[in-house]
C-alpha cells in the first residue's frame, strides 16, 4: 500500500511525511508530522527482547553553513514492532524555530528560503540505550544545555540575548 502512495520503487522499511506550518503572527515555523509507516524493525529481534528504541532527527542547516537553524529529535524508547503509527507521530508538537531569512524575495511576494536536510536514523536492540545515554549527556552537561535552550527560547520569541540584563 505505502509505495504506491509514494511511488517508490522498492519495499520501504521506514517512511515518515511532515509539513512545516508558519506561526499565525510571528515570523516562525515549525515541523508537523503528518504520517509514519514504521510496520517492522529493521533489525532483527533477538529472542530475548522484542522492544527496541529508535531515534531520528531532522536537522535543518543553511546551505554552506555548519551550524544548524533547527533541529527535529523523534525519539521512541522501548517500542514493539507496529507502535510507531501515524496518530503516534501526528501527536508530536515540536517548537516554533525562527524562520530563516529568504535568498531572495520574488515580486509576486512568495519567499524562498534554501535549507540542507539532514535524517539520522538510528535503531537498536536495546531498550532505553538511547534513554540512558541522553540522560547522563544532558547530567554531565547540565549548564550548557540550559544556557543553551534558554538563549535559544529567547530568539524564538524575539527577546534576542538570554543575558541576565535582558527581560
Amino acid at each position: 500500500m505505502m509505495l504506491g502512495m509514494v511511488g517508490a520503487k522498492s519495499p520501504l522499511r521506514f517512511y515518515f511525511e511532515g509539513k512545516w506550518v508558519s506561526h499565525d503572527k510571528e515570523p516562525l515555523w515549525r515541523l508537523a508530522p503528518q504520517l509514519a509507516w514504521y510496520p517492522r524493525f529493521i533489525a532483527q529481534n533477538n529472542i530475548f527482547k522484542s522492544q527496541h528504541d529508535l531515534a531520528m532527527t531532522l536537522t535543518l542547516t543553511e546551505p554552506g553553513k555548519d551550524t544548524a537553524i533547527a533541529s527535529f529529535p523523534l525519539v521512541q524508547n522501548a517500542i514493539e514492532e507496529g507502535d510507531l503509527t501515524t496518530e503516534r507521530v501526528r501527536s508530536i508538537r515540536y517548537p516554533w524555530v525562527p524562520i530563516p531569512k529568504p535568498a531572495t524575495i520574488p515580486a509576486d511576494g512568495g519567499a524562498f528560503y534554501p535549507v540542507n536536510l539532514t535524517v539520522n536514523f538510528i535503531e537498536t536492540r536495546k531498550p532505553n540505550a538511547f534513554a540512558n545515554a541522553l540522560g547522563k549527556a544532558l547530567a554531565d552537561n547540565k549548564s550548557s544545555v540550559t544556557g543553551a535552550v534558554s538563549s535559544e527560547t529567547n530568539k524564538a520569541l524575539g527577546g534576542g540575548s538570554s543575558s541576565a540584563g535582558n527581560k
